[in-house]
């Protein structure tokens, strides 16, 4: 497929079956290649680099911090069915259908150890991938197996990235099995025992920062009367400075906005603007973020801007 300019044609070898069929798909990633095997078609292929493809390795046992895609696929005459046997996270690339397909129409999903897809046909998309080692999916997909491909860098001159954030089941991986220790995912619930370790453990934080930890950080939840979610609250005390606290994000349900949106929502409130930053980029969007101060305990807007540790709020930064 030459950059989308004509209807690709079906690729050669593919389309002349009939029925469904099934079998396990191996993701597996050696150094800086990550391999794809489907014994349900016997296909074996190139899914991603962690580098570009011409410096890429495999002689060495790091991790992938990056996926680089070079080529996607459809098919135009049966799905494709995914589900992970050895319980682990996975990213996979989809674009909606349509010949006309640009690399900018991709967007990878992560999926957790519970979840599989179903992939539609003319959905384009490139297998499973896994984010370290090597992980088994069960494959069920039409045994007619056509396929049309596009090639990114051939069409586009470019590659599709995506950055691996590796969980707590991946990195697991990592640990000896003779250490004593597990691996968990650490959310609700585990904020007192973090908070001890970071007491018990100040090495890092005098190091870097030449105290103890720091901020703390509420996720907090406003729930109407039956149990419902309305609005969430990100929270962080003692950001920079002792008693400097800091929304970072707050999102109220629709249904609830009112007439009053953004600015007009939090100036009645008695937040007034210090600063301006304009052209900042926030997934495929560009926005102007405004920083706005309410001083609180009876001090004055002064009494904030003349905190020798937030000088970035002052009008003039």
């Amino acid at each position: 497929m030459a950059g989308a300019r004509h209807a690709p044609d079906r690729d050669a070898d593919t389309g002349d079956h009939g029925g469904t069929t099934e079998g396990v798909f191996v993701s597996e990633w050696q150094c800086d290649v990550l391999y794809g095997r489907n014994e349900a078609v016997g296909g074996h292929y190139i899914l991603a680099h962690a580098q570009p493809p011409e410096p890429a390795r495999t002689d060495h046992a790091a991790s992938p911090r990056r996926m680089m895609l070079w080529h996607a696929n459809y098919h135009p005459d049966g799905g494709q069915l995914f589900f992970p046997v050895d319980g682990r996270p996975f990213y996979v690339p989809l674009a909606l259908p349509g010949n006309d397909v640009t690399p900018q129409r991709f967007v990878c999903f992560r999926f957790d150890d519970r979840q599989g897809l179903y992939i539609h046909p003319d959905v384009w998309h490139k297998g499973v991938f896994c984010l370290a080692g090597t992980q088994r999916f069960f494959d069920k997909q039409g045994a007619m197996h056509a396929r049309v491909s596009v090639d990114f860098a051939r069409g586009f001159d470019c590659l599709l990235q995506v950055a691996v954030v590796p969980s707590a089941t991946s990195v697991g991986l990592l640990a000896s099995a003779s250490s004593g220790l597990r691996t968990v995912e650490l959310g609700t619930g585990n904020e007192a025992n973090l908070q001890r370790f970071f007491d018990a453990n100040p090495q890092y934080f005098m190091s870097v920062n030449g105290e103890p930890a720091g901020p703390k950080k509420w996720l907090v939840g406003h729930l109407d009367g039956e149990g419902a979610l309305q609005a969430i609250v990100n929270v962080l005390s003692d950001l920079l400075t002792p008693s400097v606290w800091h929304i970072s994000l707050l999102i109220v349900a629709a249904a609830r906005h009112g007439n009053a949106r953004a600015a007009r929502f939090w100036e009645p409130m008695g937040f007034v603007e210090v600063r301006r930053r304009e052209g900042e980029i926030m997934g495929r969007l560009t926005n102007t973020l405004r920083a706005m101060i309410k001083p609180l305990a009876g001090d004055s807007l002064d009494d904030y801007l003349a905190l020798a540790l937030v000088p970035r709020d002052r009008s003039q930064a």
